[in-house]
């Protein structure tokens, strides 16, 4: 996932899956309020990535105040 932001929002991200080591991809192109969610998964990534577990929509809106906040672009 590639994610392309302003002012801490998503103008357009480049999406896409790939299993195990397979070489074959099909990327998307993701603009508007559709990029904007992916900021959501590329969060509860990061958050799973620190600490395996559940995680709830509220740590991941937390996780990404505390990351734009950090930076000084909220």
């Amino acid at each position: 996932m590639t994610l392309f932001l302003q002012n801490a929002y998503v103008q357009q991200a480049i999406f896409f899956e790939r299993r195990l080591r397979n070489p074959r991809i099909a990327p998307l192109v993701v603009k508007g309020d559709d990029a904007q969610e992916l900021l959501k998964v590329f969060f509860a990534y990061w958050l799973k990535a620190q600490k395996p577990g559940p995680i709830s929509a509220d740590n991941v809106e937390q996780a990404k105040r505390e990351f734009f906040s950090a930076l000084g672009a909220e």
